[in-house]
């Protein structure tokens, strides 16, 4: 038995008691066929006429205003979920350049200690360090776009022989430079770091091209050119060698500019 038949029954046996029931409850009239229960405009290939929102009676027993205030309800939870999630993924993108700047930017790494100590990043510091990479990125974009064409193989080879013959951390001094290799368990491992003769940095070599200041373009090119004769203009302007930086003493030395170790061992005989 469904509810209609119940209520034909109830009606049958209490005829008062359920007409003044139904005669008490309140009607809220529906906006969408103006209490019709029809649906007001034409439908195409559509034999229902009743009106969906009402479901063809003409009224809701719920104030429609309460039935909108839940509807915008719904809908503001439901993006406030979308915009958690966002943020989340946004926060977990944050976090993960913040902890690959951290091994040498000074602001992020002191966000990850802070991380580490269980205390939370303010929206301040969310803010700068956001800010920060965006310069980051704007810098290193710069850089590509200026990266040199020149071919830098023979400086590349030249570290390659230098590691192949034990030197973890080799450095090479010539045209008043000096590039070393960038540490094995760095951010730039594998790249060539290139400083002037008083160890400030001007940029590295990554995958065969240089990105730096342009101060450091020309004399890249004439090592490039031939790292020897470079090494040999060195020592001989200096007194010492290019290669390890330790005083040329040996008269045979001093005349070629490179000792003879280093210059075996470097590939530059």
């Amino acid at each position: 038995m469904d509810d209609w038949d119940s209520f034909i029954e109830a009606l049958i046996d209490n005829p008062e008691t359920i007409a003044t029931k139904v005669s008490n409850e309140k009607r809220y009239p529906c906006g969408q066929c103006a209490g019709t229960g029809l649906y007001q405009g034409a439908r195409i290939h559509q034999e229902k006429k009743h009106c969906f929102a009402c479901r063809g009676k003409g009224y809701f027993k719920t104030d429609p205003r309460k039935l909108e205030k839940a509807r915008i309800a719904r809908a503001k939870k439901k993006a406030d979920a979308i915009s958690e999630a966002q943020a989340f993924n946004e926060s977990i993108s944050l976090f993960e350049r913040v902890q690959s700047l951290s091994t040498w930017h000074s602001f992020a790494a002191s966000l990850m200690e802070q991380h580490r100590a269980g205390k939370a990043w303010s929206e301040r510091q969310v803010a700068a360090m956001a800010d920060a990479i965006e310069r980051v990125d704007a810098k290193r974009a710069e850089r590509e776009a200026n990266a040199m064409r020149v071919d830098l193989q023979p400086i590349i080879e030249l570290f390659e022989t230098a590691k192949a013959s034990g030197y973890k951390r080799p450095a090479y001094r010539a045209e008043g430079l000096i590039i070393s290799l960038a540490p094995i368990n760095g951010a730039n491992a594998g790249a060539l770091y290139v400083k002037d003769e008083d160890k400030q940095y001007l940029g590295k070599i990554v995958d065969g091209r240089y990105m730096g200041q342009n101060v450091a373009r020309e004399a890249l090119s004439k090592i490039a050119e031939n790292p020897r004769e470079a090494a040999i203009r060195y020592g001989q302007r200096t007194g010492t060698c290019a290669c390890c930086g330790r005083l040329l003493t040996n008269h045979a030395s001093i005349n070629l500019g490179i000792g003879p170790i280093c210059a075996e061992k470097w590939g530059l005989m």
